[in-house]
């Protein structure tokens, strides 16, 4: 619930911020992930609740960002369908964390064996920071 009211309430500041508010999601959702990946080595679940606000806001940036994108890019002819795209991609890897846990305890993986949850989440928060340094490779050639 934490994570869905901070991605809620941080939505109206994508406008404001315009082309940085990506960026931020993006940094805030990296920062989330590795202080989560912390917090399961410490097994320190006091940690929740503020990974959960950071993963959150970080969510609620980047997904309003994105749909910014689209109204701004796409053609209105297409753009319900742009827009049904990028809904389904983004809940399919919403779905990531419940497939890694089931596999985790039902089948373990070959990612799961050598890495572990908390490494796991560090190669995850490394996909972030990643995709952080293209988006901003991207908005600069734009300028």
């Amino acid at each position: 619930m934490t994570t869905l009211a901070s991605g809620v309430a941080v939505q109206p500041l994508t406008r404001r911020l315009g082309v940085r508010a990506g960026l931020l999601g993006l940094g805030l959702g990296a920062l989330g992930i590795l202080l989560g990946a912390r917090a399961v080595a410490a097994a320190a679940p006091g940690w929740v609740f503020a990974v959960a606000v950071l993963e959150g806001a970080g969510y609620g940036l980047v997904m309003t960002t994105g749909l910014v994108d689209i109204g701004t890019r796409v053609s209105p002819r297409a753009r319900g369908t742009a827009v049904g795209i990028y809904y389904v991609l983004t809940y399919l890897g919403f779905a990531l964390p419940f497939i890694h846990a089931y596999a985790a305890l039902h089948a373990p993986s070959a990612l799961h064996r050598p890495w572990g949850d908390a490494g796991t989440l560090d190669r995850i928060a490394i996909a972030a920071l990643a995709s952080l340094g293209l988006r901003s490779l991207v908005l600069a050639r734009r300028r």
